[in-house]
């Protein structure tokens, strides 16, 4: 393909992804929690509320232990969660939501499925499924969005994953 097709390909797949994508992390959302705390939440949500590791969150979040450290002191002030000593290593930390935590992640799902429902009474089933199996394509493929450095390889590659 020409490097002009291409710039403007890339130029107008930016431009729609950022006309859905989600505000920033740092900016307040409903309850006021932040973007990541939620994406938190939802991780804890997915264990069942048996709680999660700080590293864990980090790992699937792809983010830095500190900033998952700062999120969690966050999240303890406002009573979202609770952190226990692990009962199989009392060494380890386990993150649990608290009664409150878990009410607000939970209210916040149910208005993502709300508003993914509006969605696809608006796009149809059909085109969500082809933009699926375009994005597992995309994936197949082995390409990662994100920072590159300075070597070309992505966070994944460096650490051999």
């Amino acid at each position: 393909m020409e490097s002009d097709n291409i710039e403007d390909l890339a130029k107008r797949l930016g431009q729609a992804v950022r006309k859905i994508a989600h505000p920033p992390f740092h900016k307040p959302r409903p309850f006021g929690w932040i973007e990541g705390q939620f994406a938190i939440s939802h991780l804890i949500m997915d264990s069942d509320n048996q709680g999660v590791s700080p590293g864990y969150l980090a790992e699937k979040l792809q983010v830095g232990s500190g900033r998952i450290g700062n999120a969690l002191k966050k999240m303890e002030a406002k009573g979202i969660i609770e952190r226990k000593p692990d009962p199989k290593d009392k060494r380890k930390t386990i993150v649990k939501l608290s009664k409150k935590g878990y009410g607000e992640a939970l209210a916040h799902q149910q208005k993502h499925l709300e508003d993914f429902k509006e969605m696809v009474d608006k796009v149809g089933v059909a085109k969500i499924e082809m933009l699926i199996s375009i994005l597992d394509d995309i994936a197949a493929s082995g390409f990662k969005l994100g920072p590159k450095s300075k070597d070309g390889k992505g966070e994944d590659e460096r650490k051999g994953n």
